[in-house]
């Protein structure tokens, strides 16, 4: 009895770590700077296209997403200010390095003319009162009658 026992906890051990070491897509989010070195990117949308399953890079950029079923391989990596990229994934991929371009890129901001603000005059000051408490509760009272 107790070798069944110990054959049975065994099997229910072992089938809730298989079930538990679910296959991963792990990599890195980046862009190319001037001289070709990648800058990782933090906080980049990662997702599945076809299911609701997705994550964010760290501030490393790196992320680590479970890999789903077949039918939805297409992994799709969106930035803001970044053109956003798909990848399809096959079985054999585990390791991901992805590049995001810039969507544009300014070359240069001229600002013409400032707009006048909205500002208080001291010249034309706006009426003002001084509501004490009592004012106030006749306020309320002559209001309610």
């Amino acid at each position: 009895m107790t070798r069944q026992l110990i054959i049975i906890i065994s099997l229910i051990l072992l089938t809730v770590q298989a079930y538990s070491q679910q296959t991963r897509i792990e990599g890195n989010v980046g862009e190319l700077d001037e001289q070709g070195k990648t800058i990782p990117l933090p906080f980049v949308n990662v997702y599945w296209s076809s299911s609701t399953t997705g994550t964010v890079t760290d501030e490393n950029g790196r992320f680590s997403i479970p890999l789903l079923s077949s039918e939805s391989n297409k992994l799709v990596f969106s930035y803001i200010g970044y053109k956003s990229d798909t990848i399809l994934i096959g079985s054999e991929k585990k390791e991901l390095e992805v590049i995001l371009s810039s969507s544009r890129e300014l070359e240069e901001v001229t600002v013409s003319k400032r707009l006048g603000g909205s500002y208080i005059s001291k010249l034309n000051t706006i009426k003002t009162e001084v509501i004490t408490e009592q004012g106030f509760s006749r306020n309320i009272q002559s209001d309610v009658i």
